[in-house]
């Protein structure tokens, strides 16, 4: 069965903590633990085998550090060894799972990780380069046979829409998306859990949700915050509590009938893909695959409605929303115009830069500079759709797509940029009908098409 499948039925189960377990083996401090798919390939397989005979239904491939930055092209440790022995890994503890439980379902989801590097604006990773650093790894595990792709413990919006988009462009397996929050609700680039719930559902992903950094009390009100906003199964996959360092040792104090406890609760605010991270183990896991047997899963949230995002903000689009024009092409001045847009009461400021043969390149760059200055989304707008392409891939958020000059295949392209890129395709009422039929051509969400009025 595809996973896609299962998630429609009831509650989908994850491994536990990764790291934690190889640390606890002798994993020493500052040692790659990807590198024992090569040097200890039994202790990884049985590694997975024992979270899947604590329950879980997918276990993630220990690749969380390997991309292009910290391992060879080539050579006996290479990216591709690596990656490759690490899905042959938990292939084999699928494989006999399967053997010792053959009435149930085993997946490997391929893992990736951050990078380790910022992107650029606030940091000096390019964006294309974030990109082909997760497309390496993704092709080496599809090729390796992965069943899914998750991407986890995310902290920066623009990684995670790198790494979606190197997913989608290199294979057409489900993917799984968590970021880990703090305390307040906030990722690392200060997006909010509305803000990624726009992101990723926009951008096609299979699940989303949380990972790491919090304990599943800590993660409560987010999972509701997430399954509020929501239309797609949500994850939680908390630690066994917050950590605790004493004698220079960490250790993580919710042990695991205390954590299938607390992840009652979870359940019941909607998470349907339910695990652990940091100091979970097979315990954890057992536990809380008892008492999600006694549990109902909660509906897939129904969330539909259309959302414009900027890294730090979620704005749902109803005919009420007020759009403010930008129209001049310096950073400077047009960030005095979003100002006072703003002020004026806009929520969303459309940009645009004259006509001409850079103007895909000019969008591109102002919108870059003009989205780390100001909190508003941007709706993006350009004579056609191919001067829209490069800003639209490269925006860390939901942004709206809408043109100067309509034809029926401007609509069709539009629609299908919206598609490919997790945007929202906003267009005058007169082209609605032609936009709802392109939608269902190109696969945009429906109601990821919105009725553009005049802009304030």
């Amino acid at each position: 069965m595809d996973i896609r499948e299962k998630l429609k039925s009831g509650f989908v189960f994850c491994d536990g903590g990764t790291g934690t377990a190889l640390q606890a083996q002798g994993l020493g401090a500052g040692e790659q633990p990807e590198r024992w798919n090569i040097l200890y390939p039994d202790r990884i397989t049985a590694l997975h085998l024992g979270y899947f005979r604590a329950g879980a239904d997918v276990v993630v491939t220990n690749t969380f550090g390997a991309n292009g930055l910290s391992f060879p092209e080539s050579g006996a440790e290479s990216l591709e060894a690596v990656v490759t022995a690490a899905v042959r890994c938990a292939k084999a503890a699928a494989e006999q799972a399967a053997r010792e439980m053959p009435e149930r379902e085993f997946y490997v989801a391929l893992d990736l990780g951050p990078t380790g590097r910022l992107l650029e604006p606030v940091g000096d990773l390019p964006f294309e380069e974030a990109v082909e650093l997760f497309a390496q790894v993704v092709r080496f595990g599809t090729a390796a046979g992965a069943d899914l792709v998750s991407i986890e413990t995310m902290g920066d919006s623009l990684e995670v829409r790198a790494a979606v988009t190197a997913v989608r462009e290199n294979c057409s397996l489900p993917v799984f998306v968590t970021t880990a929050y703090n305390a307040a609700g906030r990722l690392l680039s200060g997006s909010t859990p509305e803000v990624m719930a726009a992101l990723l559902q926009a951008m096609g992903v299979t699940a989303f949700g949380l990972n790491c950094g919090l304990g599943p009390k800590e993660m409560l009100p987010l999972v509701r915050r997430l399954y509020a906003a929501s239309h797609l199964p949500v994850i939680a996959n908390p630690n066994a509590g917050l950590p605790i360092v004493e004698n220079g040792v960490t250790r993580f104090p919710v042990g695991p009938e205390e954590f299938a406890q607390e992840m009652r609760a979870v359940m019941a605010a909607g998470a349907r893909v339910i695990g652990g991270c940091c100091g979970t183990g097979y315990a954890h896991i057992a536990e809380l695959h008892q008492a999600a047997a006694e549990a109902a899963p909660v509906p897939i949230g129904g969330c539909r409605q259309p959302v414009a995002a900027s890294r730090s903000a979620a704005v749902p689009l109803t005919a009420e929303t007020v759009i403010g024009a930008v129209t001049c092409a310096d950073a400077d001045d047009a960030f005095d115009e979003a100002m006072d847009a703003m002020d004026d009461g806009a929520e969303i400021i459309c940009v645009s830069v004259p006509a001409g043969a850079d103007e895909g390149q000019r969008l591109d760059a102002l919108a870059g500079e003009l989205q780390t200055m100001i909190t508003a989304p941007l709706m993006l707008r350009a004579g056609d759709v191919s001067a829209l392409e490069a800003a639209v891939r490269h925006y860390n958020g939901v942004a709206l797509v809408s043109l100067t000059e309509w034809t029926e295949t401007a609509v069709r392209a539009l629609c299908a940029l919206a598609a490919r890129y997790g945007a929202v395709a906003a267009v005058p009422e007169a082209w609605l009908p032609a936009a709802e039929a392109a939608a269902a051509e190109t696969g945009l969400d429906a109601w990821n098409v919105y009725p553009l009025g005049a802009l304030a």
